[in-house]
């Protein structure tokens, strides 16, 4: 018994492997974009890290990162800020502990 539209004399397609994937410049990105993505995150995690942790180093590190990323054809201008807030911050730090250090003086001589 046969299935009605079903020809048993058709012969069988052939077997095709499916196709492979060998990583990024496969899929149409030029290595040079690949690594301006690479430094769009490194200028995004460099920005998280100057928020919380040595801002004087990770915030330039940031901003260093995100204009190589835009050099090279990929938007960071979240690295970018997190970067500069991240410097703000360190240079308000700075500026609050030297007041701190003037005012600890000024009060000690009299």
């Amino acid at each position: 018994m046969s299935q009605p539209g079903y020809d048993n004399n058709q012969p069988s397609q052939p077997y095709t492997a499916p196709p492979t994937y060998q990583g990024v410049g496969a899929v149409g990105c030029s290595p040079e974009y690949a690594e301006g993505k690479k430094a769009q995150q490194n200028s995004l995690l460099f920005g998280i890290l100057g928020l919380f942790f040595f801002g004087f180093i990770f915030g330039p590190l940031a901003i260093i990162t995100a204009k190589k990323a835009e050099r090279m054809g990929c938007p960071s201008n979240a690295g970018k800020v997190l970067g500069w807030i991240a410097c703000a911050i360190c240079a308000l730090g700075v500026l609050l502990s030297l007041i701190m250090v003037i005012g600890l003086v000024a009060s000690s001589i009299q």
